[in-house]
């Protein structure tokens, strides 16, 4: 039995024992392995068993399944939203310098009448607007006028000088609700009009066959009328 004290000797002793065996060993195995054009069993011990320093990782994955394809940029820009054209009963901002004012005083009111302008020597058309002014009664509302009163707020504005605005009615109300900003401006649509090739307001069809069976009821009406009328002059 080895005593405690010896322990760390015999240690030593076994380990140098084992290298000293491995050694010999080794030179006896690389010596038949050279004869035979085999590389030496220590170098291949040796690298196998040496550790190598960390590599940087790299890793192809296959994404032409996933891959982001970027979509084509469109070579002309969206055409912008032109303004429309203007037609009766439309809703109008526009500006009545009559007001003492250098901007003029704004004004919302309804188109009632278009009707061209006649120029001599010109090959352009301008256009005149006989508009019906709407009564400003709050909170965003406009309301028409009574029939009295409307016949003294017409007014004629050149089309290039009004602009459309998006009012919706309110039945409830019984008035136009028209969107102003928070200084209280009306906020049209577009600035103006479109008048490129603009021609004028839209001819209404008219049916033949309706109009052919008024003038027949008209003529048995007038002739109905005259004859009781003649009646009645007869019997005094």
């Amino acid at each position: 039995m080895i005593s405690p004290h010896l322990l760390p000797n015999f240690f030593v002793s076994s380990h140098l024992f084992f290298l000293v065996y491995l050694r010999t060993t080794t030179t006896t195995t690389n010596a038949f392995l050279h004869v035979n054009n085999a590389p030496p069993l220590l170098s291949r011990f040796v690298i196998n068993t040496r550790r190598t320093p960390p590599s940087s990782f790299s890793y192809t994955h296959p994404t032409h399944l996933h891959q982001y394809k970027k979509p084509d940029e469109p070579s002309q820009p969206p055409p912008k939203r032109l303004p429309p054209y203007p037609k009766i009963g439309d809703v109008v901002r526009f500006y009545d310098l009559d007001g003492g004012r250098a901007d003029g005083e704004e004004l919302v009111g309804k188109i009632a009448l278009i009707q061209p302008i006649l120029k001599p020597n010109s090959e352009t058309k301008d256009w005149l607007l006989e508009i019906t002014e709407l009564d400003d009664v709050g909170d965003g509302f406009y309301a028409e006028y009574s029939y009295r009163e409307r016949r003294n707020k017409k007014r004629l504005v050149d089309l290039r000088d009004v602009a459309p605005v998006p009012a919706s009615f309110v039945r409830t109300e019984d008035s136009y609700r028209v969107p102003r900003d928070a200084a209280g401006k009306v906020l049209p649509s577009f600035p103006g009009y479109n008048l490129e090739g603009y021609e004028g307001p839209a001819a209404v069809k008219v049916d033949e066959s309706v109009v052919e069976s008024d003038g027949e009821r008209y003529g048995a009406l007038k002739g109905t009328l005259l004859k009781d009328a003649a009646i009645a002059g007869a019997i005094g």
